[in-house]
């Protein structure tokens, strides 16, 4: 008897564990999402609440990186990996 409840609650362990390895492989897959902030020197876009998000080297990114001190609409790809956010910008737009 304990050692098949012991062998239940291992199995229990281990499909929790799956589901939140799988959940965390689905954030690291990547988030669509509308973000307004403005651009810094640093290549990154700074929301209203301070959080910072790195902007993806890649055309749209280097385009984005021309409007730096200004307010920007980003619409892209989010990824967080150890708690730094990037964003691979899709399109953007300038705020007024």
């Amino acid at each position: 008897m304990r050692k098949s409840l012991s062998l239940m609650l291992i199995v229990v362990m281990a499909v929790a564990f799956s589901g939140q390895a799988f959940a965390a492989g689905m954030k690291a897959a990547g988030e669509e999402m509308t973000i307004r902030g403005t651009v810094n020197e640093n290549n990154q876009v700074v929301d209203q609440e301070g959080v910072a998000y790195t902007v993806v080297d890649d055309a749209k990114g280097m385009e984005l990186s021309n409007h730096t001190g200004k307010m920007v609409e980003i619409m892209g790809t989010v990824q967080e990996d150890m708690g730094k956010k990037t964003i691979t910008v899709r399109e953007f737009k300038l705020e007024n």
